[in-house]
This record gives structure tokens, C-alpha cells and sequence, in this order.
């Protein structure tokens, strides 16, 4: 199923070179970080830490940011409305990040 998504994307997409590998990586860090996601989501369940929470929060801000990054490359028409979205995704996360190292 994933190998076709990526083929049709692929066939789809007109962007620079390397940028089917760059879906392609996306993909696998959107897997990655839905386990993540899940993972952390369980621990916070059962623990309530704060330091839990924010991880949780830490890997959706990336999992959103790699499925605005994907929804840029496959829908054309996002790209410059959708270009900021990343990057301020990514800012909230090491934001996150940094508070957690610090506390």
C-alpha cells in the first residue's frame, strides 16, 4: 500500500531532484512518529507526568509538520500557503523541547 502511494505521488510530483526521496523519508518519519505518538500517549495515561505530556506534544508538532510538508508536495496548490506551517511547527516543538531540558 505505502509503495503505491509513493509511486503515485512520485509520478505526480514535479518538483526538484530528490524530491521523491524526500517524500519517500517523510513517509517513514510520519510512521515513526505515530509510534511515537502512541507510545507516549500510553505512558502519559498511565503516569501523568509532565515530562510525558511534553514529549507527546514534541512528536505531534513533528508528525504534523512532516503531514504539512507531505500535503505540500502531493497537493501543488498548498505549497505557498502551507510553507510556513512546517517551520513554525518545528519551532513549537524544540520550544517544547528546551522547557523540558530546563525544567
Amino acid at each position: 500500500m505505502m509503495a503505491q502511494v509513493l509511486m503515485q505521488a512520485g509520478s505526480r510530483f514535479q518538483g526538484p531532484p530528490g524530491g521523491n526521496l524526500q517524500l519517500a523519508i517523510s513517509f517513514v518519519s510520519i510512521g515513526l512518529l505515530i509510534a511515537l505518538v502512541a507510545v507516549f500517549l500510553s505512558t502519559w495515561r498511565k503516569t501523568r507526568s509532565p515530562f510525558m505530556l511534553g514529549l507527546l506534544v514534541f512528536a505531534a508538532a513533528l508528525l504534523l509538520e512532516d503531514l504539512a510538508r507531505v500535503a505540500g508536495f502531493l497537493v501543488p496548490a498548498f505549497g505557498p500557503r502551507i510553507v510556513v506551517v512546517p517551520e513554525l511547527l518545528e519551532l513549537l516543538a524544540l520550544a517544547v523541547l528546551l522547557y523540558l531540558a530546563t525544567r
